[in-house]
C-alpha cells in the first residue's frame, strides 16, 4: 500500500517537470525571434569597423565632410553628423583600386534595405553620399570590396 502514494507522487513530479519544459521551449522561441521593427530611438548594435577609428571626429564644413580613400583606408573615418541635419560625405578615391561606401542602417546590419550606399568609386573619382542624422547613435560603414580593411563610424548627436 505504501508503494501507491510513492508512485502517485512520482507521476505528479514527472508531469510537473514536463509542463515546465514546455514553458521553457516557448520562451526560448520568443527570445530568438528577430526584432523586425527596431527602435527608432537609435541604431541597433552595429558591426565593428574593420579599420582602427581615428581619435578625433571629422566635423562638416559648410555641410560637407571630405573623406579620402587611399592605401585601402578611409581618411578620416570618424565622422560627425549633427542630429536632424543632412551632411554630404564627399569621397575622393586616390587609390588605383575601386571602392564603395556602405553605411549599416538603423537595423545594425549590412546589405539590408536601410543601408546608405555609394556603389562604385573608381580610381580618381569623386562621389558623394548625403547622410541625414535622424536618430542619435553610432553607425558603422565599410567598403564592400575591402570589408576586412576599410571602415569607420558616423557619430550622430
Amino acid at each position: 500500500m505504501k508503494l501507491v502514494p510513492a508512485l502517485l507522487l512520482l507521476l505528479v513530479a514527472a508531469l510537473f517537470v514536463a509542463a515546465c519544459g514546455d514553458d521553457d521551449d516557448s520562451s526560448s522561441v520568443a527570445t530568438e525571434t528577430p526584432n523586425l521593427f527596431p527602435s527608432q530611438a537609435g541604431p541597433q548594435q552595429q558591426p565593428d569597423p574593420a579599420q582602427a577609428v581615428d581619435a578625433t571626429l571629422a566635423e562638416p564644413v559648410d555641410g560637407v565632410i571630405e573623406v579620402t580613400l587611399a592605401e585601402i583606408l578611409f581618411s578620416p573615418n570618424n565622422l560627425h553628423v549633427p542630429l536632424d541635419d543632412a551632411v554630404t560625405i564627399r569621397l575622393t578615391n586616390d587609390d588605383p583600386a575601386t571602392h564603395t561606401m556602405r553605411v549599416a542602417g538603423i537595423d545594425g546590419r549590412y546589405d539590408t534595405e536601410d543601408d546608405a550606399v555609394v556603389p562604385m568609386i573608381g580610381p580618381g573619382a569623386v562621389e558623394e553620399l548625403t547622410f541625414a542624422g535622424a536618430a542619435a547613435g553610432v553607425y558603422t560603414f565599410r567598403c564592400d570590396l575591402h570589408p576586412g580593411s576599410m571602415g569607420g563610424v558616423i557619430v550622430v548627436d
